[in-house]
Parts: structure tokens; C-alpha cells; sequence
């Protein structure tokens, strides 16, 4: 993400495979954990916590086609910054700014080694809380 408020211009890829050039304020990528933060207040979908997948969400996509896009969590995502006068752009990991990238740069993110295992209180269950965090169903019924 751009701290000035400039549309970045940047490429990414999967896998090594060419996906996209992107024209924006930036992209987010997410575990599905992650998907209901940031990447949902973007037009990202909503993923169940389970499911081993990443997302990689555009932040305000100058172009109506330029859409979310779901991968697998053992994928090598890469984004590269290019070139625009005065062009550099902020890495942020929720919410901390990490450092800076300036085009050319490339930017590799991938699932960690690591796995931890969130704890629940009993009855807990997902979808009721997906539906008082989001509001859905309000002025009809509901179980």
C-alpha cells in the first residue's frame, strides 16, 4: 500500500505463473483466518477457518474486472512493484508497517511451517458468530 494516496502499479504471480498487473491502492494477501478482517472490508470472500487456501484481495482496483482470487496455502505468492514516478509502497503485516518496497522489488509471501490450533469455547459456532458480526439476518427470523 501507497502512504501518499498514489495508485500503485504492480505484478503478481503464483506458483511462478503470471496472474495479473495490477493498477491500485494495493493488494492484501490473507489466510483464511484473515479473510473476514481487512481482506472482507475490500470485497474479498469470507473462507471458513479450516480450509488450507490464501487470498489475495486488490485494494481499491482501478479496474472493475480486477477481482479476489483463492489459492492454495502451499502457494508462493509474489508481488512485484513497477515503475511509476515516485513510486515506493508499504509492507504492512496486520497493521505494522514492515518496511518499504520500491519498484523493482519483489515481494514473496507463503503459508508458514508452523500451524496453531485456535481454542473455542464450547458451543461455538462459526456461522452464528459470522451472523451477529455481520449483521446478517436482522428483521427476520433467526435460530
Amino acid at each position: 500500500k501507497h502512504a501518499t494516496g498514489r495508485m500503485l502499479d504492480f505484478e503478481t504471480k503464483v506458483d511462478g505463473d503470471y496472474v495479473n498487473t495490477h493498477a491500485g491502492d494495493g493488494i492484501i494477501v490473507a489466510s483464511a483466518t484473515g479473510s473476514t478482517a481487512y481482506a472482507l472490508s475490500c470485497g474479498g470472500p469470507i473462507i471458513e477457518p479450516h480450509l488450507d487456501v490464501l487470498v489475495m484481495t486488490p485494494i481499491c482496483p482501478h479496474t472493475l474486472s480486477d477481482r479476489p482470487i483463492v489459492v492454495s496455502a502451499r502457494s508462493l505468492i509474489e508481488v512485484a512493484l513497477l515503475e511509476r514516478p515516485d513510486t515506493y509502497a508499504q509492507v504492512a503485516c496486520d497493521g505494522i508497517v514492515l518496511g518499504e518496497i520500491a519498484p523493482g522489488d519483489r515481494l514473496q509471501v507463503k503459508s508458514a511451517a508452523e500451524r496453531i490450533t485456535l481454542l473455542h469455547p464450547d458451543g461455538h459456532d462459526y456461522y452464528r458468530l459470522l451472523r451477529s458480526k455481520l449483521h446478517w439476518g436482522r428483521g427476520s427470523f433467526e435460530r
